[in-house]
């Protein structure tokens, strides 16, 4: 505890009065209420920090459906300069129609029909 807060309360011990107490409660509530915050924070940037850690380890493959270890594999071989030591975690989009798309921290790679469509109106557009 505060070295102030202690010297509040011994020199109220002596006063018995009603805003000599208040005033020790409202500094003992602001200081606890500072103390908790700190910790809070600290506890927040750490899970934040660890979660950080794991995600940077992490590679996601989004497909439309199951993929085979046949496709798995040669999805591995493709992209391995981007999937090189990391935990592959697999999901099923249903929104995507076909193909799939590789999210890592800081690359994506996107090959699905809905990219590959879009990409090729765009061109189409152009002309």
């Amino acid at each position: 505890m505060n070295k102030y807060l202690l010297a509040d309360a011994l020199i109220m011990k002596g006063k018995e009065s009603a805003s000599s107490l208040e005033h020790f409660l409202t500094k003992l509530n602001s200081y606890l209420k500072e103390t908790h915050r700190e910790k809070l924070l600290k506890d927040t940037l750490l899970l934040l920090k660890s979660k950080r850690i794991k995600s940077q380890n992490n590679a996601k493959i989004l497909s439309s459906k199951e993929l085979t270890e046949k496709e798995i594999k040669n999805i591995k071989e493709k992209h391995e300069d981007i999937l090189k030591e990391k935990n592959l975690i697999y999901e099923i989009d249903k929104d995507l129609i076909g193909g799939y798309r590789i999210e890592t921290i800081n690359t994506r790679v996107d090959t699905t029909y809905k990219r590959e469509l879009s990409d090729l109106y765009q061109l189409m557009s152009k002309e």
